[in-house]
């Protein structure tokens, strides 16, 4: 055991995050970074994790796609990451209100048509919409 501990290496800004959980979160924390500085030295094989992995991402999509395939109109799919987001459905209203919802949120979005043309061959819906975000204040308040 001293020998995995030995071979941990904490950097200043992981300490401040460790710093900063509560005594749970520390040994939970501890015990994730035991377990993945064991793994590290063991006989793992990648590949075959990652294809395992894969298969199981790929019967999960298809599951999804080909069991649900727009049987829920108001279903709407969203897709967020730090510069976009991508709304999928096949209610043009359902599409309309989550985007109003990020819009109360406080999200600044602006349409991004010339991306939308790049998904058009393979979306699976009738309407995506693509957003970028252009920043973020405090939520709106209607009063």
């Amino acid at each position: 055991m001293s020998n995995y501990l030995d071979n941990i290496e904490v950097q200043l800004p992981e300490y401040n995050f460790f710093q900063q959980l509560d005594i749970n979160d520390k040994f939970l924390y501890l015990t994730e970074i035991y377990e993945l500085e064991s793994k590290k030295n063991s006989d793992i094989n990648i590949a075959e994790n990652l294809e395992t992995f894969f298969e199981d991402l790929t019967e999960l999509q298809q599951y999804d796609v080909f069991n649900n395939s727009g049987s829920d109109i108001n279903k709407v799919d969203v897709l967020l990451d730090n510069e976009n987001i991508v709304l999928e459905s096949n209610s043009l209203s359902a599409v309309r209100h989550i985007k109003n919802r990020f819009i109360d949120d406080g999200y600044i979005v602006i349409r991004e048509p010339e991306i939308e043309k790049m998904f058009k061959k393979k979306k699976i819906t009738r309407y995506l919409r693509v957003y970028r975000i252009i920043g973020r204040v405090f939520h709106l308040c209607y009063n």
